[in-house]
């Protein structure tokens, strides 16, 4: 199971409940603990009571690694996930314990060796696959346990300010969560304002890093809706059957018939994408290779030359905003002439990861980039 199949297990479905619900009321002092103590609700709706301050956290999902670097808290961190391993952005990461593999979902962690690590808070991504409640059973008065959903557009804000109160970092949970709404809002002063007719029909292709792999997202995917509404976008995909969301297995001949004006690639790419890599030799021939399968030689987008390639950090991560504005120019260039996905790209590594990286001239993330 390579890095994107969490991602795409993510939107499995699981029969739990997705919603972070809870507003600022939800994050308070403990009166009959103490004032070290704050009760916060949780994604799943859990009422948590943790000691503060917060000194060790551990993780099993690499979105969380993204948002505690974005908080200033990557100090804190003493175990993570089996997959997280870019050394620039997560500085220290190769010599942090992982807790789970790099083949394994992020609850079927090694219970003895979190054990042993003994930390204040575990973080746990709420997705929709299987082994949570199992998980938070086992934990259960043993260490302090809080569901998030850092990844996902519209729910992501509580969950930064669930940490950011735990953490001590109100004030960096709120000054990100303002910079994505502002981000947010001058999107969709653009296309929200679009006519049906006049948005940009799309697929989307995923799947474990092969070429072959025909994978994509339906519109019951919480995540998909909001990327559609932000990129002027309509889903193909939208009324697939689904697991959750996630369309496991397509029937080639059916995406033969469709008429999609862009294609997106979103398959894994071990080491194709970073802000240290500069060779788009990989990413190049990766391109040409899904635009030759027979399905997709004759679509609008692989003849007009539509076609791109896009990091998984766009999609599991709090850096979705950044993925919005390059579907949203890449779908609408004429709309999106003025801005500059590549800026924001920079802004958010300048300001809220604070790596010492220029994403505009240098690394690869996207292809091809104009």
């Amino acid at each position: 199971m390579k890095r994107w199949t969490i991602s795409l297990v993510m939107f499995l479905s699981a029969g739990i409940s997705l919603y972070c619900g809870g507003s600022p009321e939800n994050l308070e002092k403990d009166g009959d603990h103490g004032e070290d103590t704050v009760s916060v609700t949780d994604c799943l709706g859990r009422t948590v009571k943790v000691q503060i301050p917060v000194e060790r956290v551990a993780f099993t999902h690499y979105a969380s690694a993204e948002a505690l670097k974005v908080l200033g808290a990557w100090d804190k961190v003493v175990g993570r996930d089996g997959y997280t391993h870019d050394e620039l952005i997560f500085p220290g990461i190769d010599s942090l314990p992982a807790v789970t593999e790099m083949m394994e979902g992020p609850y079927t962690p090694n219970l003895e060796a979190l054990l042993d690590l003994n930390p204040d808070l575990l973080i746990l991504e709420v997705i929709p696959m299987p082994g949570i409640e199992e998980l938070l059973a086992d934990l259960e008065g043993i260490i302090p346990v809080v569901t998030v959903k850092t990844y996902d557009p519209g729910e992501m804000f509580h969950s930064f300010e669930i940490l950011g109160q735990l953490l001590g970092k109100e004030k960096e949970a709120e000054d990100f969560s303002f910079w994505v709404k502002s981000v947010q809002s001058a999107i969709l002063e653009k296309t929200g304002a679009l006519k049906e007719e006049d948005k940009t029909s799309m697929f989307y292709k995923t799947g474990y890093g092969s070429v072959e792999d025909l994978m994509t997202f339906s519109n019951d995917m919480s995540y998909v809706p909001a990327r559609n509404r932000f990129s002027g976008a309509v889903n193909i995909a939208a009324d697939l059957p689904s697991q959750g969301g996630w369309v496991p297995s397509i029937d080639p001949e059916w995406v033969a018939q469709q008429d999609f004006d862009v294609l997106i690639i979103g398959d894994p790419l071990i080491d194709g994408y970073g802000p240290l890599v500069d060779d788009t030799g990989r990413l190049a021939e990766y391109r040409e290779r899904v635009m030759e399968l027979p399905y997709f030689v004759g679509s609008a987008a692989v003849m007009n030359n539509r076609v791109y390639m896009l990091a998984d950090e766009f999609f599991g991560t709090s850096r979705h905003i950044i993925g919005f504005s390059y579907l949203a120019k890449w779908f609408h260039p004429d709309l999106f002439a003025q801005m500059d996905p590549a800026e924001l790209h920079q802004e958010y590594f300048d300001r809220f990861l604070k790596v010492d990286a220029d994403v505009i001239n240098h690394g690869q993330f996207v292809y091809p980039r104009e």
